[in-house]
């Protein structure tokens, strides 16, 4: 009898084959996130600095005018609704992608962050992980979140980053 692998299982297989060709390393870690704030405007609310403002933290200040965009080294990146993250030994990267059916074709680098002097700070809320990322050598800041609703895969995947990064975690 013949294994049933699901569309999930598919797309995955074709994003972690995709990303590998692209990065530096072996991939410790990779997912798909959204800008800080992208579930709050789904939801029609405005975008603000839920990620890191309550906890006091001025390293990593998201608003409604930074909501989709990076700073990579003074440069604005835009980022789009959602992105791939990856995670190397050396790098964290950013790639616009597209996913049709199950194949996953990675477009383009938005961003390459050195791990290296890299800041991470990581805050759970309700059904939403956030993710602020500042290297100080380069000046590049770069933050998300990801949305797990509950599902155990999901999760899954946020504990995957979490670890691959090694973050200080902020209290909720």
């Amino acid at each position: 009898m013949r294994a049933v692998t699901s569309m999930g299982d598919k797309m995955d297989q074709n994003m972690q084959a995709g990303l590998q060709a692209l990065v530096d390393g072996p991939l410790q870690a990779y997912t798909v996130a959204d800008p800080v704030g992208g579930m709050k405007r789904l939801m029609r609310a405005t975008a603000t600095n839920v990620a890191f403002s309550a906890a006091g933290d001025s390293l990593f200040p998201v608003s409604a005018s930074t909501h989709g965009s990076a700073n990579d080294q003074g440069q604005k990146v835009r980022l789009p609704t959602n992105f791939i993250v990856a995670v190397t030994p050396t790098s964290v990267y950013a790639f616009k992608w597209r996913n049709r059916y199950s194949k996953v074709r990675i477009k383009k680098e938005l961003l390459r962050i050195p791990r290296e002097g890299l800041k991470v700070k990581v805050r759970s809320k309700g059904t939403a992980t956030y993710f602020g990322l500042v290297a100080e050598p380069t000046g590049t800041a770069f933050a998300f979140e990801m949305v797990t609703m509950g599902f155990a895969a999901a999760k899954a995947k946020v504990e995957q980053i979490v670890t691959a990064l090694a973050p200080e975690t902020v209290p909720s």
